[in-house]
């Protein structure tokens, strides 16, 4: 059994990182005219559309990690907290799983066709 742990938003990183490979491999099949015979080409979209989604994860998990919280004072002892929303995925803040994407993306775009 496999677990995913996330908090907020966290979970869209598995879209970006997942949608932008099936988008890119989608836009191949379609200039392909739907053959099943798989070149560079293949290859190639398929990590620059992961490599598009690590960066629109990169924009939108830091617009979300940064937006500024909510500033709680203990009238008692004047003790001071801030509350803020985190989205992460497995602990992680999510920006920072763009770079393992973009590094997949490399490994994608390196390998042999076929």
């Amino acid at each position: 059994m496999f677990f995913i742990s996330w908090s907020g938003l966290g979970f869209v990183t598995i879209a970006f990182g997942f949608g932008g490979g099936v988008i890119g491999a989608l836009i191949s099949d379609l200039l392909q005219g739907g053959t099943d015979h798989h070149d560079l080409m293949d290859t190639l979209l398929i990590a620059v559309g992961m490599l598009a989604g690590a960066v629109a994860n990169w924009c939108v998990g830091r617009r979300l990690n940064n937006r500024p919280g909510r500033l709680l004072v203990d009238p008692a002892t004047g003790g001071r907290v801030i509350l803020r929303r985190c989205h992460t995925l497995f602990w992680i803040p999510m920006q920072w799983w763009s770079i393992p994407m973009a590094l997949l993306a490399i490994v994608i775009a390196c390998l042999p066709p076929g």
